[in-house]
């Protein structure tokens, strides 16, 4: 008999944390530990934040992380944490036995954004492309050990309060790569330090075949960021397959499609399967964005910015094509420049991307001396340009920069009738609709156009435009019930998904069983 608890990632969109328990194999792993934004958001915004010098409390206490005692590292446990009247009284309190590992599925924060809290003896399982993008992000974000998934910065107590340790070097957590190795390149990336007093000891790096004394099996898939992978766990009661986040429609659909035949040849028992668009039609291709782009910059006689994920490289390359075929620059941020030089230790089209000739990285107006930066001209071979270049040759430049970059605007001074392409999803949240009620003031003060059209007060777009210029990165769920019908599992368990009804509804007439998870409860099987 096997365990698997849903701890997070149930009825929202993302914060995975799925643990898998095996007595027979004597196994317990977790399936991603990431951040639930949905939570989080109801307690906490840019001004207020969870109190870092607590350690892992407030996340504890507010139900961003799940109430499991053994599983958190010990310089970031307050003192007598156990004992909290909240916690010791919580419905879905449990100890845990040694966890064997974290199998990591791709490198979005609300996959593996809280995996810094877990001790430091769990050893992380992952790609080769996600390892490198994760190390890349603690580098060039700020201080926070929720994201120390790798390098994790030693704290120690001091009247209550959890303070960075400046004596002690960092501490590794061992990486078990699964699918294709680490190349000598990654590895050197990997032991690099971005902090000048703190040192880096060894990496323990591993193939990730086994986790305990359950088989692994990695499938590489497409999604909206590099890396990403599903998984299948040989365990004393089946094969369990978990999907990750997956699409088709991307550049590397084909993957996809090897999964699903690959994990319906396993005859699996579960399949834990993630539903973002749950009841959905068939949605814009990657190819189609770049087409109904590369048409919008062509028509723009003026500046030409794209507002799309930092960790999109797919986009990303999208829009280097794009620069080429209207005959612009592709212009940089350096965090992008950061992340492409890490991927490039390891793919092939990074590093292309990172030698081209038509590739600027923007020179922020910033006097940040973060080691990464300053250290960035001696990674790349891309030249820099500053905001007055761009204001010169703006019918020659295509910046790809977003929100978090319009206070660089005042020293670019686009022209009016310049062009902003919101290539990502509609608000959501109401944090996203106070963004986009922000981004539209500074658009309309510098007269620029924007497509899509969005809705100045809901922040959702005011026609069907949003189809030419965005792709999702999680599979329709017309293609997603089709894979889940191939793949046949007896038993199907929904996450990362608003409807997990979906499943339950659409499948009512197939042999397959759908168990709708709840928070914190195991499922036995």
């Amino acid at each position: 008999m096997i365990s698997i608890t849903c701890c997070d990632g149930v009825g929202v969109i993302g914060g995975n944390k799925i643990l898998l328990e095996d007595e027979e194999k004597d196994t317990r792993i977790f399936l991603d530990f990431g951040l639930d934004f949905s939570q989080a958001g109801k307690y906490y915004e840019d001004f207020l934040q969870k109190r870092t010098s607590r350690g892992c409390l407030d996340y504890l206490i507010m139900g961003v992380l799940p109430p499991v005692q053994g599983l958190y590292r010990d310089d970031i446990e307050p003192p007598g944490l156990w004992e909290h009247p909240f916690l010791k009284n919580h419905p879905h309190l449990r100890r845990a036995n040694k966890i064997d590992g974290i199998i990591l599925s791709h490198a979005h924060l609300d996959h593996w954004g809280l995996i810094g809290y877990l001790k430091k003896e769990i050893p992380l399982y992952t790609g080769s492309v996600s390892a490198l993008l994760i190390k890349a992000t603690q580098d060039a974000g700020s201080s926070d050990h929720a994201t120390e998934a790798i390098l994790l910065n030693p704290k120690t107590w001091e009247k209550g309060s959890a303070q960075s340790d400046s004596r002690a070097d960092y501490i590794t957590r061992e990486l078990k790569i699964t699918g294709e190795r680490l190349t000598g390149e990654a590895v050197e990336f990997l032991h690099e330090s971005r902090r000048v007093t703190k040192k880096i000891p060894p990496i323990k790096i591993s193939p990730g075949d086994i986790v305990g004394n359950i088989r692994l099996e990695s499938y590489p898939v497409d999604h909206s960021i590099l890396g990403a992978s599903a998984y299948a766990l040989e365990t004393s009661s089946g094969w369990v397959v978990y999907t990750g986040d997956f699409r088709l429609h991307g550049e590397n659909g084909h993957l996809v499609k090897n999964f699903i035949k690959a994990a319906a040849g396993l005859k699996p028992r579960v399949l834990i399967c993630e539903g973002t668009r749950a009841g959905s039609k068939k949605g814009t291709s990657e190819a189609e964005v770049e087409a109904y782009s590369l048409e919008a910059v062509r028509m723009c006689p003026h500046l030409v910015f794209a507002d799309f994920g930092l960790r999109n490289m797919e986009r990303l390359f999208s829009f280097e094509r794009i620069a080429q075929y209207s005959g612009r620059r592709l212009v940089i941020s350096e965090k992008a420049a950061y992340l492409l030089y890490a991927l490039s230790r390891q793919d092939a089209a990074a590093k292309t991307l990172l030698s081209s000739s038509n590739v600027y990285i923007y020179k922020e107006s910033s006097t940040s001396a973060s080691t990464w930066k300053k250290e960035l001209p001696e990674k790349v071979n891309l030249r820099f340009v500053e905001a007055k270049q761009i204001r010169e040759n703006q019918e020659k430049a295509l910046l790809c920069m977003g929100f978090y970059d319009l206070n660089e605007l005042p020293d670019i001074i686009p022209r009016p009738g310049s062009l902003y392409i919101y290539s990502s999803t509609e608000a959501f949240t109401d944090e996203q609709v106070l963004d986009r009620r922000r981004l539209m003031n500074w658009l309309d003060y510098f007269k620029m156009d924007v497509i899509p059209k969005m809705d100045p007060l809901t922040g959702k777009f005011t026609d069907e435009a949003e189809k030419h210029y965005h792709s999702s990165g999680h599979i329709s769920g017309e293609e997603l019930l089709e894979a889940v019908r191939e793949i046949n599992p007896e038993i199907l368990i929904p996450v990362h998904t608003e409807d997990p009804g979906w499943f339950e509804r659409e499948l009512k007439n197939d042999k397959i069983r759908v168990v709708l998870p709840v928070r914190g409860e195991p499922i036995k099987i």
